[in-house]
């Protein structure tokens, strides 16, 4: 399906530009994500032709690998981990982690950067920065939530867990607040109030 472009989203190429090198806010992605799967053929295309620069752009800036043992964990999680099966709907791009531009939450303290917009049960993909000392209230999950720690750590009522650490919440969890007293990365799958306009 090919629809007319929505004029109040933007222009299509600085929305295409902007958005292959993580450059809009959070809600703008989102906004133009939900534009181009509903078959938005000029910004299909406008994605069509910065796609080459914002590559460009990517490979220009210097690699920095990851620590051995992250790449270990992360392998060692993947290996055991069940076999899932995941439906892309067309391409998208993930900018270099260096490049992220996270966007403030409702929750002082933590920002986030929005990977993959609300599946059908309206889970995303995030990750979450949280400051030193920032934490989050108590609260329950009407869908399952994930967690892998990326860097720092984060004390919730299991305990601290640190980098490496995988926390699952099943649909219909709850949690006591959580904290993070030095700052935390973590890559998050859930329903994420704190993102909520």
């Amino acid at each position: 399906m090919n629809i007319q472009h929505d004029p109040t989203l933007g222009a299509p190429e600085e929305l295409a530009a902007g958005y292959l090198v993580g450059a809009l806010a959070l809600d703008e992605s989102i906004a133009f994500e939900r534009h181009v799967d509903e078959g938005c053929g000029t910004c299909l295309e406008e994605l069509a032709n910065h796609r080459e620069t914002a590559d460009a752009l990517a490979r220009a800036v210097r690699e920095i690998a990851p620590r051995p043992e992250l790449r270990d964990l992360v392998l060692a999680h993947a290996k055991n981990a069940a076999s899932a099966q995941v439906a892309l709907r067309g391409a998208f791009v993930v900018p270099q982690a260096a490049r992220l531009r996270f966007q403030p939450t409702l929750t002082p303290g933590i920002t986030a950067y929005l990977l993959r917009p609300a599946d059908e049960e309206g889970r995303v993909t995030a990750l979450l920065r949280f400051e030193p000392g920032a934490s989050v209230p108590a609260h329950g999950h009407e869908a399952a939530e994930e967690i892998f720690i990326l860097e720092g750590d984060y004390e919730d009522e299991n305990g601290t867990h640190h980098a490496g650490d995988y926390l699952y919440s099943p649909k219909g969890g709850h949690h006591a607040p959580g904290r993070s007293p030095r700052g935390c990365l973590a890559l998050v799958i859930g329903r994420l109030s704190i993102l909520a306009a």
